[in-house]
């Protein structure tokens, strides 16, 4: 399992950081290549919405400030290293690829919680449905108290656990 979940994280990182290169490539071809003077910011949006959802906020975060400094970087030096004074449109779109990011990694942080929440409901209302079923098919007081402390248990996440019973004989409380 750590294997696979090892071999998932590399290639959500390969992907990001790959398509990153190819904006990189692509627009380096629209504008030199090609010779298009064209707005090509928006191939950016691309690997950071890429990152926010496979990394959530933070993974969106660092892409879109990876992606700012290589735009801004390739727009300084096309303008032979320096900015006018007019450039408003390069700030609007480092402002873009932020909130980009934000928002997709605000989503994704939220899909994410959201998938764990349901995964832990599922795991606890299937030890009910278990404990349910023994219930319902034995009749030994014995052995369905041993399956709801062992589900009890799983649910919480302890190794050990116990009972405490009510004997109504006694009128005290016990151990079980």
């Amino acid at each position: 399992m750590k294997k696979y979940i090892f071999e998932k994280q590399q290639f959500r990182i390969s992907t990001v950081f790959g398509s990153l290169v190819l904006c990189i490539l692509f627009s380096c071809y629209l504008y030199l290549g090609v010779g298009f003077r064209i707005d090509y910011s928006y191939v950016y949006y691309f690997p950071i919405l890429l990152a926010s959802i496979f990394f959530g906020l933070k993974g969106g975060v660092l892409i879109a400030l990876t992606s700012t400094i290589l735009y801004v970087s390739f727009t300084i030096s096309l303008q032979r290293g320096a900015l006018s004074s007019g450039n408003m449109d390069l700030i609007f779109r480092v402002i873009g690829f932020n909130i980009a990011c934000i928002v997709m990694g605000k989503i994704a942080d939220e899909s994410i919680r959201s998938k764990e929440e349901l995964r832990k409901k599922v795991k606890e209302l299937t030890s009910l449905f278990e404990v349910s079923r023994e219930i319902s098919s034995t009749r030994k007081l014995d052995q369905v108290l041993e399956r709801i402390l062992d589900s009890l248990l799983q649910i919480i996440g302890a190794r050990r656990g116990s009972l405490l019973l009510f004997d109504e004989e006694r009128k005290e409380m016990r151990i079980k």
